[in-house]
């Protein structure tokens, strides 16, 4: 089954939570007909039809902005070739604040579905002041666009969604943008799409540059909102599939969607101040089942030590983590050696356990297919090692 993930982010001048449960009359029919994957529309209604009968690729990413023309809104699934793992989630926008996601589920093998929106009551009042949408593997973005200076009370809001799935990563190349103690006057903020909502990964003012976001979820977005004093010049963006990171270890972890998929090339070049070999002992364990000695040889580990052993079958499932013997220096927090392990969820390595010692910790379901034993020593004592096995 395909897993696709649909968002839309309706534009309301009242939160969805707030708005009286009574809807004036709709109209007879939608005003307008939505087919493309995104984008910004202005309407008191319309239908999205998105590949009805068709099939959607897995892992598919789209956003559509909605600026609705009255205060109360709804939303409703006409039809729907969705599946389980498929959703549909709607959420408010306003001064770079994103309301909790409501979800609409389908029920059916992924072919595509059709929503209706229909707009009544008091007249609405335009939200932004600017919007685009960049759906483009890689690409750069100024604003204002014009070079110009950007205005007083201004609502802006960019859209990040590669049509063609991906992980793009965001950077700044230049910021002006009035400074406040926490940036309370004009400020631009950075969302990315993760867990099925948009978390706030960032938020900043004045002309430093901020750090580069990678957008795990394959979509995100920025905002920039600013007050009614002091204009300045803007901000420069660039997004696309290069990364650049500071570290004397790297992990690179590919995790294909749920339906076959083809093959990729990735560069990688390193440059500047040569850096130290970091990992003391390495293994990749990728075998169905087995067991695993640190050190090999069965004498005792050393000080100083770095080590990794990756747990991945080849063949996909979910492994059990079994420790069998465990022999490291003890301390009441772990502060001097330890055993850790991480749990690949989420598409990302989230720490599911640290321990040393002489006591053999719980055993850890890879629920995803994959996980990491990470080990390190201090310059004090050493001790023997450990065992383990994965089933």
């Amino acid at each position: 089954m395909n897993s696709c993930t649909l968002k839309i982010i309706s534009l309301f001048i009242i939160a969805v939570s707030a708005a009286p449960n009574v809807f004036l009359e709709d109209e007879a029919s939608p005003i307008l007909n939505i087919t493309t994957c995104g984008g910004y529309f202005e309407a008191s209604s319309a239908t999205i039809n998105f590949q009805v009968g068709g099939s959607i690729r897995a892992d598919m990413r789209c956003v559509w902005v909605i600026q609705p023309s009255n205060v109360y809104n709804q939303f409703t699934l006409t039809s729907s070739g969705l599946g389980g793992n498929d959703g549909i989630y709607v959420a408010t926008y306003l001064y770079g604040n994103i309301s909790s996601q409501r979800k609409i589920v389908g029920h059916a093998p992924t072919m595509g579905f059709s929503l209706s929106f229909s707009s009544s009551g008091e007249s609405g009042r335009q939200v932004l002041t600017g919007y685009a949408g960049l759906t483009t593997a890689s690409g750069n973005y100024s604003y204002p666009e014009n070079g110009e200076r950007y205005g007083n009370n201004e609502d802006a809001l960019f859209l990040i969604a590669p049509t063609v799935p991906a992980q793009p990563t965001l950077r700044f190349t230049y910021v002006d943008i009035e400074f406040g103690s926490g940036c309370l006057y004009d400020q631009l903020a950075v969302f990315t799409w993760f867990d099925n909502e948009y978390k706030q990964t960032a938020r900043f003012c004045g002309d430093t540059i901020p750090t580069s976001v990678t957008l795990v979820g394959g979509a995100g977005l920025v905002t920039f909102s600013s007050d009614r004093y002091n204009a300045y010049s803007g901000f420069k963006s660039v997004v696309g599939q290069n990364y650049t990171i500071s570290a004397p270890l790297v992990i690179i972890t590919f995790s294909a969607g749920h339906s076959p998929t083809k093959g990729f090339s990735l560069s990688f070049s390193s440059s500047g101040l040569p850096v130290q070999k970091f990992l003391t002992g390495y293994a990749d364990l990728t075998t169905k089942s087995g067991n695993y000695s640190y050190p090999v040889k069965g004498n005792s580990y050393a000080n100083n030590e770095n080590a990794m052993f990756f747990v991945a079958p080849a063949v996909p499932g979910c492994p059990t983590l079994r420790f069998t013997f465990v022999d490291v220096e003890p301390h009441s927090y772990c502060g001097f050696d330890y055993v850790r392990i991480f749990t690949w969820l989420g598409n990302q390595y989230k720490q599911a356990a640290t321990f040393c010692g002489d006591r053999i910790p719980p055993n850890i379901t890879f629920i995803e297919g994959a996980g990491l034993v990470m080990f390190h020593s201090s310059d004090r004592l050493v001790k023997s090692g450990f065992k383990f096995e994965w089933v």
